[in-house]
């Protein structure tokens, strides 16, 4: 009977043992990057008309990117606009001007829609 016991407790540790030296399923992660552990989808730009050019930066035929940082709200309009990286001061100010009229398909995270920060280009070219 002890021995039956001995048998079956040292087969119970292998058991467990081997269990423990699998690695564990994969799990689905986020298709995009973001330092949140929980995965939500990325909002998507519906409207999104382009800047109009300032007088001086037309005469003085600027052109190039300007980076903003934004809130995307529940309700796909935008919020906390940021400038990230200048280009100049009025064109910056036209970029600000346009993404605030944008309009995104929202974030969601488990069927509901939420705010979601996010970092958006504005480029300006004269053709």
């Amino acid at each position: 009977m002890r021995m039956a016991l001995a048998a079956l407790t040292c087969v119970f540790v292998i058991a467990q043992t081997l269990q423990a030296q699998q690695p564990p399923p994969e799990t689905p992660t986020c298709p995009f990057k973001d330092p949140r552990p929980d995965c939500r989808t990325a909002p998507k730009a519906m409207y999104s008309p382009n800047p109009e050019y300032s007088e001086y930066a037309r005469k003085k035929r600027l052109r190039g990117s300007v980076i903003l940082s934004l809130t995307v709200q529940p309700d796909g309009s935008v919020a906390d606009v940021k400038v990230e990286r200048t280009l100049e001061k009025s064109l910056d100010a036209k970029a600000i001007e346009a993404v605030r009229t944008w309009r995104f398909e929202p974030s969601m995270y488990e069927g509901h829609a939420i705010a979601y920060p996010t970092k958006v280009e504005v480029t300006f070219r004269l053709y």
